[in-house]
């Protein structure tokens, strides 16, 4: 065998044999767990609603809590109460916020675009107090 390939193997085998024959039984550190709360101080959700990727103006958009309470599968209960989104030349067309919502609470949208089309999304208070809630396609 020539030398610079023998020098090669030697040194591989000593930094195999440094670490354990080249078998590991090292085992990873489980990542930390993150629980979240709600916060108390955000009492209100903004909600996007789009139609084929475009903001939806002028859209109806009814909130509620899930019906038989069920956060497990939540499905939208009895409306609350109904905002329609922003209109075109609004800064944010297509964008209603519906305030003093409870900070511990379940909500669920559904924007109506016609008596057969309509979108709906169920979010937890983690989910609706910290991002865009978006409705549609």
């Amino acid at each position: 065998m020539p030398k610079p390939v023998f020098i090669i193997f030697a040194v591989a085998a000593a930094i195999l044999a440094a670490c354990g024959g080249g078998s590991s039984s090292a085992t990873p550190t489980p990542a930390p767990s993150i629980s979240f709360t709600p916060n108390p101080d955000i009492k209100a959700a903004t909600i996007s609603v789009t139609f084929q990727g475009s903001p939806a103006p002028g859209i109806p958009v009814a909130i509620s809590t899930p019906l038989a309470n069920n956060s497990a599968s939540p499905r939208p209960g009895t409306p609350l109460a109904s905002k329609t989104t922003e209109p075109s030349p609004a800064p944010s067309p297509g964008y209603v916020t519906f305030r003093g919502l409870k900070p511990a609470n379940t909500y669920c949208w559904v924007a109506k675009f016609s008596a057969t089309v309509s979108f709906s999304q169920c979010a937890g208070p983690i989910t609706w107090q910290y991002q865009t809630i978006t409705l549609g396609n």
